[in-house]
């Protein structure tokens, strides 16, 4: 009786907030529209050599810097308020897709102001489409005469660092475009907005099994998210694309559909090799629904099977493990925990020194936090989800050499299932990482002569990491149920 009443007030208060709801969705789709796209348009700066972004658009003025930490703050705060507005209203489905539609739809032609790897995806799909070579082994460079090789910058040397999947499907896309480069880019832009529009489908399937006092305030958590529409749509992420697959694991787990989280997990690893973390504890909670005597077999069984599909797919492309980009990617070290403690070490150690004992120390870190959230046998799927979800915040805070903001987006979904104090960590984390920007791109170049590579790291990292850390040790204080009584705690207020 006391659900039954808490609904129907909710879905009063939704009906009776109408004009309160499209207010923000109005006030978002013009923010997106007006402050971003319009201003920044793909079909006039795609071609811009070498390629900008927000920092050199707006010509590092710190008027625009200001605005933008403003239009962000409003952007995040949006969904919040939608969602407490919302409450159990019927109207929640129809508004979050539609909202998110229309974000989206908005966000395709906007220029990737905020990080260009657009233009390696579209360069390195055509370097298996086009001239039938391994983008895996050979590099855009080694295709001098191409017209957009310039558009990659320094990134043109270095092979694919992604997975085969990946590079299957931006190999399709680059055959359609052929030589328009603004149909390729934009090609790449609709496919992220076709997976994003996926994502939020499967993350109200699984919240209205495994949550749904929360569907409404987790699907607006990730669906409305500012970092997950610039991110995915806006820059084109191929993340969305990881995360897609992702999802749709999480809505096997759910329904305890082994082979269908085996295959999931697989794909979502063969676009990016990071998502390999979330198979223990899926496996795990998996083996632990079977007979005693069926566990290890399963495991078994499971394990094998992921490995087989990930070798029989990355065989026939495979580098060499000495040529393989990613070893490269991890060579160095900026924006993250790990390049702090590396500058840190330097003065005392040199600088190889330094790289190899910071480098140990943060894996070892993360080695200790990834046993700690395999720790307990999961009970439920959330328990296996949040378990995934420490893995993934783990790596990022400790063993990611490089921190970019879009890496948010891995733990996004995971975060979107759980309970409050997830939900605002990641949410906090989302600001600071898109807000870090204008430390990186405009305080620094504004400053270098002042700051150098040590301090702004100290002052970047510190601002990234800090404030989400204390929000996590805040609403640790107090036990904090799974699936949060208050079906609009967007934030856990």
């Amino acid at each position: 009786m006391a659900v039954t009443s808490r609904a129907r007030r909710g879905e009063a208060e939704g009906e009776g907030n109408l004009p309160v709801l499209l207010g923000l969705g109005a006030l978002a789709a013009g923010l997106y529209l007006f402050y971003f796209t319009l201003r920044f348009p793909l079909p006039r700066l795609y071609a811009t050599l070498p390629p900008v972004d927000f920092a050199k658009l707006t010509h590092y003025f710190w008027g625009d810097s200001a605005a933008y930490l403003v239009v962000l703050t409003v952007l995040f705060a949006a969904p919040i308020l939608a969602a407490r507005a919302l409450g159990a209203s019927p109207r929640a489905p129809a508004f979050i897709f539609g909202g998110g539609f229309l974000f989206g739809l908005i966000l395709i032609p906007l220029y990737p102001i905020l990080a260009t790897d657009l233009f390696s995806y579209a360069l390195r799909g055509r370097v298996a489409a086009l001239y039938g070579a391994n983008p895996f082994a050979i590099p855009p460079v080694a295709f001098p005469a191409d017209p957009w090789v310039a558009l990659m910058g320094e990134w043109a040397a270095t092979p694919s660092p992604y997975g085969p999947l990946w590079e299957a499907l931006s190999g399709v896309v680059a055959r359609w475009a052929g030589e328009d480069l603004l149909a390729h880019l934009l090609a790449l832009k609709a496919t992220a907005f076709a997976f994003y529009l996926g994502s939020m489908a499967l993350l109200w399937a699984t919240l209205g099994q495994v949550a749904p006092r929360s569907q409404v305030a987790g699907t607006l958590f990730f669906a409305w998210n500012p970092l997950v529409l610039l991110e995915a749509v806006g820059n084109g992420h191929n993340d969305i694309v990881m995360v897609a697959f992702i999802l749709l694991a999480m809505r096997c787990l759910v329904g305890r559909q082994a082979w269908g989280v085996i295959l999931s997990l697989a794909a979502a690893t063969l676009v990016k090799h990071v998502a390999l973390l979330l198979a223990p504890p899926f496996l795990l909670y998996l083996a632990w629904q079977r007979p005693p005597k069926q566990r290890w077999l399963f495991l078994f069984m499971g394990a094998t099977l992921l490995a087989a599909l990930l070798i029989a797919a990355w065989l026939p492309v495979w580098p060499g493990w000495e040529d393989w980009a990613v070893r490269e990617a991890t060579s160095g070290a900026t924006y993250s925990p790990a390049a702090l403690l590396i500058l840190l070490l330097r003065p005392a150690l040199g600088a190889k020194e330094a790289f190899a004992v910071g480098r140990f120390t943060v894996l070892l870190l993360f080695a200790l936090a990834y046993l700690w959230a395999l720790r307990r046998r999961p009970a439920d799927a959330r328990q296996a989800v949040r378990a995934g979800y420490l893995a993934l915040l783990g790596y990022l805070v400790f063993a990611a050499m490089q921190f970019h903001p879009w890496y948010l987006l891995w733990v996004l979904p995971l975060a979107a299932c759980l309970g409050p104090r997830e939900r605002t960590t990641v949410l906090v984390f989302c600001w600071t990482g898109l807000a870090s920007t204008v430390i990186y791109d405009v305080l620094w170049p504004w400053y270098w002569h002042v700051i150098d590579v040590k301090a702004i790291h100290l002052i970047g990292v510190s601002f990234t990491f800090l404030p989400p850390g204390l929000v996590a040790l805040w609403r640790g204080r107090r036990h904090i149920p799974l699936d949060d009584p208050d079906p609009s705690s967007y934030n856990g207020g």
